[in-house]
């Protein structure tokens, strides 16, 4: 299966993936198509994020809504064509809510932190403003070079490679590098970054606070059982069994893709990860 027909699978499959691929294209030709017929750019203003106080609390909106926005087809591409690569990776190791979940706090992470950095330095950034969805990607790469550090990746059909080197060479190239060209763009890409690294430690330590809420648990009817501790050669069987498990299970996502575990290795899969 090549590139375009994996494109056109993903796209068929109406996941959390296609939709945000779908929002960002809708987005780019809305706004060009609004371009060319009033010749005027005064939408920009109501979608992308403004660094400014008094413009920031009359378009409150705009911390999310410019992370959908792009406004050359370069820009666009390059960014669609990450997110694709990076979200079905993504997906093949975590539920696809979580890639939603991350997309948007990594979005939102960044949107939050050039507020504060424009409110710190206003003569740099409070007369610019940001779009384009670069930082919520990032997150997402982040998150996944350090969720499953020893992930290799197949490059071009011709050799592998872990995919932490992959991530760390975006990352460098997207924050980093020459970071005088669009300062306040890259420093948006490391707040992004920065969550997914920190989202993904949490999951990879068995936390998820993508559920965290405020109301007070239940109290649980169950009664509790207590079981006496294993032993080491029991718990290094257990071990050695879930790892063969975990393997397996990742081969054949390799070698098949995600959608071709039932839904009990899936669940299976998404458990011996967090415990890695």
């Amino acid at each position: 299966m090549n590139v375009f027909q994996n494109i056109k699978h993903e796209l068929q499959k109406q996941g959390y993936l296609t939709i945000l691929l779908v929002v960002n294209i809708a987005m780019f030709l809305g706004i060009n198509l609004s371009l060319n017929l009033s010749g005027r750019d005064t939408i920009l203003g109501y979608i992308a994020l403004p660094l400014d106080p008094a413009s920031l609390l009359t378009r409150f909106w705009t911390p999310l809504t410019y992370m959908f926005m792009h406004l050359s087809f370069g820009h666009l591409l390059s960014n669609m064509l990450l997110l694709f690569f990076t979200g079905r990776l993504f997906t093949s190791l975590l539920p696809e809510k979580k890639l939603l979940y991350v997309y948007l706090m990594s979005g939102l992470s960044a949107s939050l932190f050039m507020i504060v950095f424009a409110f710190i330095f206003p003569q740099t950034f409070m007369t610019t403003s940001l779009l384009g969805s670069s930082a919520a990607i990032m997150g997402i790469i982040s998150c996944i070079a350090i969720y499953s550090p020893s992930l290799e990746v197949n490059i071009f059909g011709i050799f592998q490679i872990r995919y932490v080197y992959v991530a760390a060479l975006l990352i460098l190239s997207y924050t980093l590098l020459d970071i005088s060209i669009n300062t306040g763009g890259k420093l948006s890409h490391l707040a992004g970054v920065i969550f997914g690294l920190v989202y993904g430690y949490s999951l990879r330590h068995g936390k998820d606070f993508s559920g965290f809420s405020f109301s007070r648990p239940r109290k649980s009817n169950l009664k509790v059982v207590h079981k006496r501790a294993l032993t080491d050669d029991e718990y290094n069987s257990m071990a050695a069994d879930n790892q063969k498990t975990l393997d397996d299970l990742l081969d054949k996502v390799y070698k098949s893709g995600y959608e071709s575990l039932s839904k009990s290795e899936k669940e299976t899969l998404f458990k011996l990860s967090q415990k890695k």
